[in-house]
């Protein structure tokens, strides 16, 4: 997580110049749609899966709770770590008509953020 937050923590790189490594493959936000988060493009639904996974410190996918995202029906998953940190999965956006955007990660009650919410999507 330290690597995403890094980006969040620096103000002077904007959400189209984030970027992560995810299972040894390095990912660009696109810059097209990167606006109030950053967008990813290139990793497989596996690849989202277990970098959700490692963000939460678990090798166990959850079980899924439905939710709507916006006028949609969607699976989200949430881990809770042991340092108060709430991490959600969730199939699609409600930004996804304009991002492309077909999963989102949630990280929320980061220590040491102003912000309660930081957030990646992937397309």
């Amino acid at each position: 997580m330290g690597e995403l937050l890094k980006q969040y923590a620096d103000k002077s790189v904007q959400p189209s110049d984030f970027r992560l490594t995810i299972d040894g493959k390095y990912l660009k936000a696109d810059p097209a749609v990167s606006k109030g988060a950053p967008v990813f493009v290139g990793a497989s639904d596996a690849m989202i899966e277990r970098y959700f996974m490692q963000l939460g410190g678990t090798d166990v996918m959850r079980t899924p709770k439905s939710a709507m995202i916006g006028d949609q029906q969607s699976d989200t998953y949430t881990i809770t770590r042991a340092d108060g940190v709430k991490i959600n999965l969730r199939r699609g956006s409600s930004s996804a008509a304009t991002t492309g955007a077909r999963w989102t990660i949630d990280i929320i009650n980061t220590l040491g953020r102003k912000a309660r919410l930081s957030e990646v999507k992937f397309k």
